[in-house]
């Protein structure tokens, strides 16, 4: 949700610049190749613990 709120937000706004629109769309990215990958959102807990479940070798 973060990605496309700044994306709105960059193309509402006047102004020529060009780094906005491409932190979102960086960020969304970044979020989909995660995502593509199986790494998910981290809890504190472990690195490995996401909420898509374990990643990564069991001990």
């Amino acid at each position: 949700m973060g990605p496309v709120v700044s994306l709105v937000l960059a193309w509402l706004v006047p102004g020529d610049a060009r780094w906005p629109p491409f932190v979102a769309v960086t960020w969304a990215f970044h979020s989909a190749v995660d995502r593509l990958l199986g790494y998910g959102l981290k809890f504190t807990d472990s690195f490995a613990h996401t909420h898509l479940g374990e990643i990564g070798k069991k001990p």
